[in-house]
């Protein structure tokens, strides 16, 4: 609607207002807010608990599931980057 609104006003000319002045495929955008947010409000839960005294490659190992999870999010932003 807001791309259709400025269209009709300033008919001929290139839209960046709102939505349209961040990027000219908010959709790709909105998907790519979207999986950030499962990603952050997940993330505490996929860390898992580390007992006592453990190694440094043990508390890497411990933030496995959270690279996993990181890599949709940051493949959306390749996309909506090298657009």
């Amino acid at each position: 609607f807001q791309k259709w609104t400025f269209k009709q006003s300033h008919p001929g000319q290139f839209c960046d207002v709102g939505v349209w002045s961040i990027t000219q495929h908010p959709n790709w955008f909105g998907n790519l807010l979207l999986w950030t947010g499962i990603f952050v409000m997940n993330a505490p839960a996929l860390i898992e608990p580390i007992p006592g005294k453990a190694s440094l490659w043990k508390r890497v190992w411990s933030y496995r599931r959270v690279a996993l999870a990181l890599v949709g999010p940051l493949f959306l932003w390749n996309l909506f980057e090298s657009q």
